[in-house]
């Protein structure tokens, strides 16, 4: 039987279990905080792959329809990355 594992447990696990910190005294970053930092970096990087697809595909669109479909597509698709960006349960 095949089973699937969340890849960010190994990430959060990994921020959950560095060596203890005798200056701050303490020994890890607590889950709940691991996790937010994981979901702000995931936003950050779909935030940033939509302005990326955005300026690399909308330079050069003219008024010509073809353009025009490709430049509806190139929004719907950073306006989803957005969107997924939003809702870290996605």
């Amino acid at each position: 039987m095949t089973t699937t594992t969340d890849p960010r447990i190994a990430v959060l696990s990994a921020l959950n279990d560095p060596p203890y910190n005798e200056t701050a005294e303490k020994r890890c970053v607590p889950w709940d905080d691991a996790v937010k930092l994981l979901d702000a970096y995931r936003a950050r990087e779909l935030r940033l792959a939509a302005a990326a697809i955005e300026q690399e595909f909308l330079d050069g669109i003219t008024d010509s329809e073809q353009d025009q479909t490709w430049n509806s597509a190139v929004k719907a698709i950073a306006t989803a990355l957005r969107q997924s960006a939003a809702n870290p349960e996605a």
